[in-house]
């Protein structure tokens, strides 16, 4: 699909009221047009637009970058907040993956309740992350990609938006030629280091010249599915939850629902997954890897009885007869009521 204004503002039409709107801008062509199509005179916000360009102190050209971001917002009389990071990962950690965390944590420390974060995330990166999620045997929320819309993580009363989804990074580029709108091209576009560029670059390019022309938009039909699914799957799980003391970053697991949700794998993923949210360490984003995922599922089955799970954050899980008691950072066993229901394992 192509890129107008008047496209953008029917997707922009699919938003709850807001306090105002606050852009990730980056400074690139796709950001870049968002900001400039939401100062359209055919787009009538009503609203407070903020621009948000977070440096993540990795660039050595991050001032040419902040100074373009600032020209840029002069010229269209948008306010904009520059964040600039120190950034911190793990050892083995993916400085990518980290980055990207650092930065919604930035964002978030920013945001107040009704305040909704829009990001310029387009078609083409959604393809790229369904393939990318299938190649690493991710599962339902994986397969479905990113969301048009989500809540975003440690921000209470505030959601996220990606209006330009159904939108082709060729429609952005168009509008950006159009307009002759200045812009940076960070040249980690093009190194074939980063997972997602050897995706861009080299295998989609190869996989729809020789296998199949329409396989994006058969990746968009198969993640449309998959997000269908999971939304009924979240209807199941959310009854679970329902009868799930949880008491954060304490839950306890009765045995009932530990059985229910040891019958399907799925199921099982995202009773995790919810939990996780739920009552995961404040401050952390870090991701449950499927080693995670195998043991959780062996720990509902009742398999290796008396194992003790270790989560991201110094959480730790382990089986008390048929109930999962989920135990906070740094707190002992004992610190927490002791399991009502204890069925057989």
């Amino acid at each position: 699909m192509g890129f107008s204004p008047e496209e953008l503002m029917q997707c922009l039409g699919r938003l709850p009221q807001a306090r105002r709107y606050v852009v990730a801008f980056s400074g690139g062509l796709d950001s870049g047009v968002l900001v400039h199509a939401l100062r359209d005179p055919r787009i009538r916000l009503g609203l407070p637009l903020l621009a948000v360009h977070v440096d993540h102190g990795l660039s050595p050209d991050s001032a040419d970058w902040a100074a373009h971001c600032a020209s840029f917002c002069a010229a269209r009389n948008i306010a904009l907040e520059r964040v600039r990071l120190e950034l911190r990962c793990d050892d083995g950690a993916s400085v990518e993956a980290c980055a990207r965390e650092a930065r919604y944590a930035a964002l978030a420390e920013r945001m107040l309740p009704g305040d909704v974060v829009l990001t310029a995330h387009h078609r083409d990166d959604q393809v790229e992350t369904i393939l990318g999620h299938l190649l690493r045997g991710c599962g339902l929320p994986g397969v479905g990609g990113m969301p048009f819309r989500r809540a975003l993580e440690r921000a209470p009363g505030v959601d996220l938006w990606r209006p330009c989804l159904d939108f082709s990074r060729e429609g952005l580029q168009a509008v950006r030629h159009g307009a002759r709108l200045p812009h940076r091209e960070d040249a980690t576009n093009a190194s074939l280091v980063p997972r997602r560029n050897q995706l861009r670059h080299r295998v989609l390019p190869a996989l729809r010249e020789s296998l199949d022309p329409e396989l994006d938009a058969r990746l968009l039909r198969w993640a449309r599915g998959a997000r269908a699914g999971l939304a009924r799957l979240g209807g199941t799980v959310e009854a679970l939850l329902d009868t799930v003391p949880v008491s954060p970053p304490h839950a306890i697991v009765p045995a009932a629902v530990a059985r229910t949700a040891a019958e399907h794998a799925a199921l099982a993923a995202e009773l995790l997954r919810r939990l996780w949210r739920r009552t995961g360490p404040h401050g952390t984003r870090a991701e449950l890897s499927r080693v995670h995922h195998r043991g959780w599922l062996e720990l509902l089955r009742g398999h290796g009885r008396g194992a003790l799970l270790t989560f991201p954050g110094g959480v730790t899980v382990e089986r008390a007869g048929g109930t999962i008691v989920w135990i906070g950072c740094g707190d002992a066993p004992g610190s927490i009521p002791a399991p009502l229901e204890l069925g057989p394992g």
